[in-house]
């Protein structure tokens, strides 16, 4: 590696990794990720002294590691300190900035370089951005927030009209902030840490002298990625490559910090909103916000997200509760949004995480303005308004359009949201399923695949686990089914003033049907969701109401779920049956610390079934337990003029209840 500061004639080697790990994830998860990953890189880091990184670790992972693994974290400040490793900063939660207000976009970035600042000493010039995603309203916040250089793909840079020099640093404005733009090579990222090393060490050679090579990119590609760890440490893939960068005269590796310190920008672009090319493939050319239409359950949560920012930031007294802030900041974290290879919606205790954190919020908010009881309007911005019921322990939103089904069932004692499970839906690698995995040959034909080209199968996956749902999934959608064929009833509805309690009607074929939707109970040792359903007919009639609950639980199909009917333990979440006569169901689950108690009455049939999905992720397609549906039918024959009723109740029940 070339000696001194600023070798005229060397290529200077930019070299960037980014820590992540979801909020909310998994103890285990993120043990392994350390032992498998970031403890062996920072080793091999530090038995190079002469290398230059920059590191980011997102916020909430740092504060992790250092409760849990507080000397992992002191190698990391030796490095700092030694000026081996400059820290970057970002989002303190890792949010996608150009979602969220601007308001919180200042607050995570300020709070990552205190915690920054706290940790090492030194508060960071750049910045990571989340997933790469760049729109130009986030320059201001970062310009604020005392950040200077972010880095992006090359490719954002090529479509503002660069076609050449992306061996350098750009610079851009938003209402005149200026911010610097790093434009990461493509290629380096597809050869590292998967071709040879040589092949490394000749690609960044070829950039100019005086020029930078710039590479930054996911950390857990060395050792957490399918097959990286044997390749990256056990083969001594890491080693032979630093070694190499140490021995070649045409390379000097600096921080980011130092490059931009020391060299001019090469000019004004403006590159349009955009995100790194795999994710941009998941788009098909759409913005990150496409997400947000593709999976109106993420447009939910984002919009829940947003309601709570709004009511935090309404608060004198919430603003200095950094309890309330740090609730609001996590459940901004991106991990549970959208959908890819990274992505994680479909990963149940991603979505848990967000409204958990969203409860504690509330609950923080309503002790200081309690909610109303009952109220409408259209949160989600689809065009049709939702009611909001809100109780002493529990809270719940109605589309009453979508027969009458609960969006979301919120029980504040465990934090949990019922009604978070996720529709079966259509995506672009089913045809690659179908085929057996012969519809997407590999790309790469040396080292070994990136997880982008990898195909692999966790499970056995069946034409039948590919069918999609004709309705969106939720709690207690209705469905009347006749001679006639069945129709789900699209109710209209509104809330009952002063009261915890929603009124939904509806008229179909000869028959009017009310549905109430309330929250009894004063207390929240005695709160209890009633759900009551008057049938009137106006001529003869005969027919079956059918009620489904699509239950997210969050045992799943483990061990830690048992349901019981009637009493007696009838098999896990996961059991598929049927029985001509229920009263009672109780969903057992150890994970959530509860019990959900449901009464029938009268007494009816029901199905259980699990709702499974089909998804992608980095080690390959797997099928994923959402949700519990339960369908209760009640076969109905009513006079002209006659009239039924029926009823179902939930109540949650915890070691504190």
């Amino acid at each position: 590696m070339a000696s001194g500061p600023g070798v005229s004639g060397a290529v200077r080697l930019l070299f960037g990794v980014h820590a992540h790990q979801p909020v909310g994830n998994f103890q285990s998860v993120i043990d392994d990720a350390l032992a498998r990953c970031y403890r062996p890189f920072l080793e091999a880091v530090e038995r190079h002294p002469q290398l230059r990184i920059s590191l980011h670790v997102s916020g909430w992972l740092l504060g992790y590691l250092q409760g849990a693994f507080a000397g992992d974290v002191a190698r990391i400040a030796r490095m700092v300190h030694a000026g081996q490793i400059e820290m970057i900063g970002g989002g303190d939660t890792e949010p996608i900035l150009a979602v969220i207000p601007q308001r919180d976009r200042l607050d995570q970035l300020r709070a990552m370089n205190a915690r920054l600042e706290s940790a090492f000493g030194a508060r960071p010039r750049g910045a990571w951005l989340t997933e790469r995603i760049w729109e130009s309203t986030i320059v201001g916040s970062l310009h604020r927030a005392g950040l200077r250089f972010v880095a992006v793909d090359d490719s954002h840079v090529q479509r503002a009209g660069v076609t050449s020099a992306l061996d350098g640093y750009y610079s851009t404005e938003e209402s005149g902030k200026r911010l610097d733009i790093f434009p990461i090579s493509e290629e380096l990222r597809y050869l590292i840490p998967f071709a040879p090393p040589a092949d490394v060490v000749a690609a960044i050679e070829r950039t100019a002298p005086g020029r930078a090579a710039i590479y930054f990119d996911d950390i857990e590609k060395f050792g957490i990625w399918p097959d990286t760890y044997e390749w990256v440490y056990e083969r001594g893939w890491l080693e032979e490559l630093f070694s190499r960068i140490e021995a070649s005269p045409r390379i000097e590796t600096q921080t980011f910090g130092v490059f931009h310190r020391e060299n001019a920008s090469r000019g004004l672009v403006y590159p349009p909103s955009t995100s790194y090319k795999e994710m941009n493939e998941w788009l098909h050319g759409g913005t990150w916000k496409d997400f947000l239409l593709r999976y109106p359950e993420a447009n939910w949560m984002h919009k829940r997200m947003l309601e709570g920012s709004r009511r935090f930031h309404a608060s004198p007294v919430a603003r200095v509760r950094d309890d309330l802030r740090g609730a609001l900041h996590r459940s901004q974290a991106n991990d549970g949004y959208w959908h890819g290879l990274f992505g994680g919606i479909y990963l149940p205790f991603l979505r848990a995480s967000v409204f958990a954190n969203l409860a504690q919020l509330e609950l923080g908010l309503d002790a200081m303005a309690p909610a109303a009881p009952s109220r409408s309007g259209d949160l989600d911005l689809d065009g049709r308004a939702e009611i909001g019921v809100r109780g002493a322990d529990w809270g719940l939103y109605v589309k009453p359009s979508e027969g009458g089904r609960l969006c979301e069932l919120m029980q504040y004692s465990v934090q949990h949201n019922f009604a978070d499970s996720l529709e079966r839906r259509e995506e672009d690698y089913y045809d690659v399923i179908r085929h057996g995995g012969s519809a997407h040959p590999p790309r790469r034909t040396f080292g070994i695949p990136s997880a982008h080209d990898r195909i692999a199968f966790k499970v056995d996956i069946a034409p039948a686990d590919l069918e999609t749902d004709r309705a969106p999934r939720g709690l207690f959608v209705d469905t009347w089914r006749d001679a006639a064929g069945a129709n789900i009833i699209a109710y209209a509805g509104s809330p009952v003033r002063g009261e915890a309690r929603a009124r939904c009607r509806a008229r179909l074929r000869g028959m009017t049907i009310e549905k109430t939707v309330r929250i009894a109970g004063a207390a929240a040792r005695d709160s209890a969701l009633e759900v009551g359903y008057a049938i009137a007919a106006a001529r003869a009639l005969e027919g079956t109401l059918e009620v489904q609950l699509d239950l997210a639980m969050p045992s799943a199909g483990g061990p830690g779920g048992r349901m019981r009917i009637d009493g007696a333990i009838a098999g896990g979440f996961a059991t598929e049956l049927r029985r001509t006569s229920v009263g009672a169901v109780a969903l057992e689950d150890d994970v959530l610390g509860g019990t959900l108690l449901i009464e029938l009455a009268p007494a009816c049939a029901m199905d259980a079934k699990p709702l499974v999905t089909v998804s992608r992720s980095e080690s390959g397609f797997e099928k994923i337990m959402q949700a519990v549906t339960l369908t209760f039918s009640w076969p109905l024959t009513i006079a002209a003029g006659g009239r039924e009723e029926l009823r179902v109740n939930l109540r949650c029940a915890t070691a504190r209840s």
